[in-house]
This record gives C-alpha cells, sequence and structure tokens, in this order.
C-alpha cells in the first residue's frame, strides 16, 4: 500500500481478535497507525446506536459493556 493507513481496533473484540487481526495487520503495513481502545470495547462499538427496536431484535449488536459509551467513543 502506498497511503498511511489506520487500524483501529477493541481490546475486548472476540469476533476479530486485535492480538491476530489489527496487531498482525500493523506489522505488515508499511505506514500504519494502530489504535486500541481499552477496556471491554467489543467488536459492534463501531456500529451506530441502536435503536429501542435494533435492541430488541438483534441484542448481540447493540449491547456493549455498561462502562462503554458508543456514542462519545465515535465522536
Amino acid at each position: 500500500m502506498d497511503i498511511p493507513v489506520m487500524i483501529i481496533a477493541g481490546e475486548a473484540d472476540t469476533n476479530t481478535p486485535p492480538e491476530v487481526n489489527a496487531h498482525r495487520y500493523a506489522t505488515l503495513i508499511k505506514d500504519v497507525a494502530l489504535t486500541l481502545l481499552e477496556g471491554p470495547v467489543g467488536h459492534y462499538v463501531f456500529l451506530a446506536e441502536c435503536t429501542e427496536a435494533g435492541c430488541q431484535l438483534i441484542p448481540e449488536l447493540c449491547l456493549d459493556a455498561p462502562e462503554v459509551d458508543r456514542k462519545s467513543i465515535q465522536h
């Protein structure tokens, strides 16, 4: 790749664990910045906040750990 790359990952991501994904790719890309969000930040924190209906329909995509503020992470 000939452009700078930024990788952002949640430390508690169990879908794509940082050790075998974000960290691995960061070692393979020349001009990379890796940001690992510490604590119980999971895979779906990068999705938009769910509506009430979304929480009922697909709770696994909507529920973050109580101390994780999805909105503040995204801003």
